[in-house]
Formats: C-alpha cells, structure tokens, sequence
C-alpha cells in the first residue's frame, strides 16, 4: 500500500486552564500545517485539563511488568510485548491516553510556560507514562514539543528542553520544537487586538511553521522507511541483533 494511501495518526496533547487561548491556537496551527500535507493526515487533540488524569503513587507497578517482561523474552527485547494498560492506576482517563499514544504515530505537546517549566498536570501526566520509557513501546514514532512563553529567553527554551528529553526518555524520534510568544515582541507588552498574542509573533510563526514541517517530513520519512523495511523491523527486534 502507497504511503500517500495509509492513514498517518497524530495525536495533539495540551495542558493549559485557559480556553481557547494561545496555546490551544498554537497547537490548532500546528495542526493545521500537518493537515496540509494529504487528506491522510489525522490529528487529534485533547486538553489534559479535560480530564481526570490522577498522580503517580511510586508503586513501580509498571516497572514490575516490564521487568517481568524482560525476563520472560530477553533483555534486548524492543518493543517489549505488552499490549495491555500498564499501571496499577485504572480509575482515570490515563487508559485512555496510553491507548491513544499507542495507536498514533506521532506526537505533538504544547503547554504554557509556568515558572520555567510546565504546568502541574503536565508534569503528573508525564509521570504516568513511565511505562513508556522501559517498554520502548513508542519507538519508531516521532514526537514535538511546544510551548507558549510571556517573555522571550525567559523559561521557553528550558520548558522545550525540558519536553524534549521527556519525549527522547519515552523513546520517541524528535523534532527540536517551537517556542511562541504571547506577549507583544516577546517583552511583556498587551498585544491590545487579539486574543491570541503569538500570532502576531512574525518570530514566534516562523518558527513554529519551520518546526512543524520539520516534524512533518522526518515523520513521512519515517513511515516510508518503515514501510521499506517491513513487517519485521517492529517484530523481529533484527536491528537489535546484529554483533
């Protein structure tokens, strides 16, 4: 099947209590731009202020099972065979997420910029994915991190860096992100016509439509290369295996 023929899922995660504010536009352009690119291109995506997404316990319930795993099927073993919800948490909506992250192939998150990082809930909702990093379950898929920042050099770059190794740990393939501003030139000033400050960004657009079709292309690319190689290349752990 030609690759221009096969469905390409992407999921959109944001964590942001503002409505429909900049980083709900950022990540709704990004989208944009990744649409552009077929009518194959599918792009979902869910606010994690929308849901019940509760904190980690520490019970290394998840890191038990993929130890198990390992035991079971060898330590060299990529991806580990584990198809089901991987943490002792079920009362939420993060089975939910986990399926989904799962099933695309690809991620994009966005969030705002809180105190050079990212928002609480963010930061719990990265923390249920531990799974991830010992199960290598999310290899072969690309990731992009983004972020909207008040002022520019101020927390943007750090919380991007931050994102990027977060997603690097979840064994995604990355694109380096974009970091948008949502004040006027990016030093604090009201930008008194529009709700959506960093459109009027020219720096913080260019930036985040470079991003994007970066992330875009080494994704196709990704899947053409996939689809080259075959069947084996998830399932046969071959290029595991080669000394």
């Amino acid at each position: 099947m030609a690759l221009e023929n096969k469905k390409i899922k992407i999921l959109g995660i944001t964590a942001t209590p503002i409505k429909e504010g900049n980083v709900w536009w950022q990540m709704n352009r990004a989208a944009e731009i990744c649409k552009a690119y077929g009518p194959n291109i599918e792009v979902e995506i869910l606010n994690i202020y929308d849901y019940n997404v509760k904190r980690c316990v520490g019970c290394d319930f998840c890191v038990k099972q993929t130890f198990r795993a390992h035991a079971k099927h060898g330590w060299d073993i990529r991806p580990l065979p584990i198809i089901e919800y991987n943490c002792s948490i079920k009362d939420d909506d993060m089975p939910m997420f986990h399926k989904k992250m799962v099933e695309s192939d690809a991620l994009m998150v966005g969030a705002p910029v809180y105190i050079v990082s990212v928002p609480g809930p963010l930061k719990d909702f990265i923390d249920r994915c531990r799974t991830f990093i010992h199960d290598y379950r999310l290899e072969g898929r690309m990731a992009i991190p983004m972020c909207v920042s008040f002022f520019r050099d101020k927390g943007g770059q750090s919380t991007n860096n931050y994102l990027t190794d977060v997603l690097s740990g979840m064994n995604y393939t990355l694109t380096y992100g974009s970091v948008a501003m949502s004040s006027k030139f990016g030093i604090g000033g009201k930008v008194e016509d529009t709700r959506h400050a960093i459109s009027k960004d020219e720096m913080s657009m260019a930036e985040l439509k470079q991003s994007v079709n970066h992330f875009m292309k080494n994704l196709l690319m990704l899947k053409a290369g996939q689809e080259a190689l075959g069947e084996k290349v998830l399932k046969e752990d071959w290029l595991y295996n080669k000394g």
